[in-house]
Formats: structure tokens, C-alpha cells, sequence
């Protein structure tokens, strides 16, 4: 009996799998400015690593309370389950022969967790929701699904959505990922009360909870307005008749509303459902288009030097994840850049943040 590559890396001695696997490793960082707070680098068996990673993460992973009727619910910032998966997916998709580590690292911004070797062939950031599920190390994430650590039917990232939608969080972004790594990223950020609300609605009236294409529904027309199926199909990287088939059904149960517009139907959030700040589906208080949002806050800052999430949606009469796509779309383009943390943040230009 010979032990195979991935049993050692599931269950081997932490010698033989430096001598026999190298590039094996992880490390847990947080960092708050230019202070690392942790710095903790792993090297073990697969099984040890990821209960080691997941209880730091416990001491890093500060919650929100919210009250329901005269119960308090703690939300934690970063879903447990969500990152959880992130790290499963991290050591059993990376590429085993590219040096470094899988990092798993906490700051100002948010949780990243990075893994050497870019996507497998065939899957891109744009399609890890739709393209047939695949594996780099078959045995190994078999291994893992069959003891339960990874999503048996292969769709772990659906979980990742799953797990951070259901409880108001944004939703990860694969947007930095390159061909010489993979970086997950979940943002921080407060969780929507409202569209917590919507989902156990939902699962009243289904019997369920939605799937999580219905989640992405929902929360893409939270955060982006009214859109027809082929908007909604175009920000999902779905067909339209797949959208179309989804707003249905959320139509159906009465999440959603839809209005003709210009002869087009166009779908919105149900506002009586969703509790939130919708007066008229698809008006702002601002009466411009969604497309011009990002403009407009920009020019805010070039007038009043600064911005926040808050004074975004305020302005624009937006969700705190619509408000923070704005944002972020900015910093992205290298138009603002972040200054400050917690409820002191504040995005500015970027020779401001210099001086």
C-alpha cells in the first residue's frame, strides 16, 4: 500500500509533506494599516490547516447585532461557512507545482484568500457560477468531498453566494485574480437588514429558501435598479431566458414587481416586502441614470473633497452594496482611494490621501 500525493496532504506527518510536497502551505495575516497583528504560517496536513485557519479567523471576526422582535442576532462580518469553503476550495483547486502559499488575509478592506496557479482551463471570474464544475486535483477534493469539507456536487463557489447573501453580506469578488493565482475576495461591510427580511419571507412563501441564482436576482436588482431580463442575464452571466425564468418565479411569490417600460417589462424589488427605500421602482431622488452614478460621485468628491458610503446613499438614494459598488468602481479606475477605517472611512482623491 502506497499512500497517494493527496492522502499524505490530507492526512501525512508534517516531515513527509515537506519533503515530499514542498510548495505545500499556508498563512493566516492580519493586517491593520501598515501593522501586521498576525502573521502565522502553516505547514501540515490539509485537514489540520483549515481547523487551524478557521478558528484564528473566530478572533478576527467581529459581529453585527440585530434584533428580531425581542431576539438579538449576532451576524459575524465575515460568514464562517463562506470562507470556510473559500480555504477548502483554495488548497484543493491550487496548482501544486507553483511555489507559495494559499494566504488567507484580514485588513481594513476585507477578507482575501489567495492560491497559487491561475483558474483551471475553461473557467474565468466571469463564469465560476455557470461553467460546468472541474477540478485540478481530482483525488484530492474526492477525498475532501467525500468527508464532507467541500460541496459534494462540485458547485462549492454557489455555497460561497449562498453563505454571504443569506445573511445580508456583498457578495465575493474574483475581480483581482490572475493567471499566476486565484484571490477570493469578501468586502466588509454592514448586513442589509431589509434583504435578510425579503429571504425569510421568501422562504415562507416557497417552503425554502430561494436558490441562489433567486439571491442574485434579488440582490442585483437591490443594488443596481429596475432591469430587464437582459440586463439581469448580462450582470449574471446567464442566458435571458434563464432570467427570464428566475424573475418569474420571483414574480410569482411576489418578491418582485415589473412595469413596461418603453414596451419593455423591466423588473424591480417588491418595496413592501423589502422595507427598504424604494418610493417609486426605478426613480432616485437624483433622477439620473444608474449608469451615471459613478460620475456623479466622483464629481462630489472633486467639489467637496471627500465622500462616504453613507453620503452615497444618501445622494443617489441607494442600498449600502449599491453605494459600495460605486465606490469601489472608483477606487478600481484609481479616481479616489480609501482613507481611514471602520465608521471613520471615507474615499478621497488620491494626492489628498498623500498628504
Amino acid at each position: 500500500m502506497v499512500p497517494t500525493i493527496a492522502g499524505i496532504l490530507l492526512l501525512g506527518k508534517r516531515e513527509a509533506i515537506k519533503r515530499i510536497v514542498p510548495n505545500h502551505g499556508g498563512a493566516f495575516q492580519v493586517i491593520e494599516g501598515a501593522t501586521p497583528w498576525v502573521d502565522k504560517d502553516y505547514c501540515g496536513p490539509i485537514l489540520s490547516i483549515v481547523e487551524d485557519m478557521e478558528s484564528m479567523l473566530s478572533g478576527w471576526n467581529p459581529g453585527a447585532e440585530l434584533f428580531d422582535g425581542f431576539y438579538r442576532i449576532t451576524i459575524p462580518e465575515f460568514n464562517v461557512d463562506a470562507v470556510r469553503e473559500g480555504i477548502v476550495n483554495a488548497f484543493g483547486h491550487r496548482d501544486y507545482t507553483v511555489l507559495g502559499q494559499v494566504r488567507v488575509q484580514i485588513d481594513e478592506l476585507g477578507l482575501s484568500i489567495s492560491s497559487p496557479g491561475g483558474f483551471i482551463d475553461g473557467v474565468t471570474s466571469a463564469n465560476l457560477l455557470t461553467v460546468d464544475p472541474r477540478g485540478r486535483n481530482l483525488c484530492l477534493m474526492d477525498a475532501l468531498k467525500r468527508i464532507g469539507m467541500a460541496e459534494r456536487t462540485g458547485r462549492g463557489v454557489d455555497r460561497i453566494y449562498e453563505g454571504l447573501l443569506r445573511v445580508g453580506r456583498h457578495v465575493p469578488e474574483w475581480t483581482e485574480s490572475a493567471g499566476a493565482h486565484v484571490r477570493l475576495f469578501i468586502p466588509r461591510g454592514n448586513p442589509d437588514e431589509g434583504f435578510m427580511k425579503m429571504l425569510e419571507e421568501a422562504r415562507k412563501r416557497m417552503g425554502a429558501m430561494p436558490s441562489v441564482w433567486s439571491m442574485l436576482a434579488l440582490d442585483a436588482l437591490g443594488t443596481q435598479g429596475p432591469l430587464t431580463a437582459r440586463k439581469l442575464g448580462e450582470h449574471l452571466h446567464m442566458s435571458q431566458s434563464e432570467a427570464e425564468a428566475t424573475l418569474e418565479g420571483l414574480l410569482l411569490i411576489g418578491l418582485v414587481g415589473q412595469e413596461s417600460y418603453n414596451g419593455t417589462r423591466r423588473f424591480f424589488l417588491n418595496k413592501e416586502v423589502y422595507g427598504q427605500r424604494y418610493d417609486h421602482p426605478g426613480v432616485t431622488r437624483t433622477k439620473i441614470d444608474s449608469a451615471e452614478y459613478p460620475a456623479s460621485v466622483y464629481d462630489h468628491v472633486l467639489r467637496n473633497g471627500s465622500v462616504s458610503t453613507g453620503e452615497v446613499m444618501s445622494m443617489l438614494d441607494v442600498s449600502a452594496k449599491h453605494a459600495y459598488r460605486i465606490l469601489m468602481s472608483l477606487v478600481d479606475d484609481g479616481k479616489i482611494v480609501r482613507s481611514g477605517k471602520g465608521a471613520a472611512t471615507r474615499y478621497v482623491l488620491p494626492d489628498m490621501r498623500a498628504e
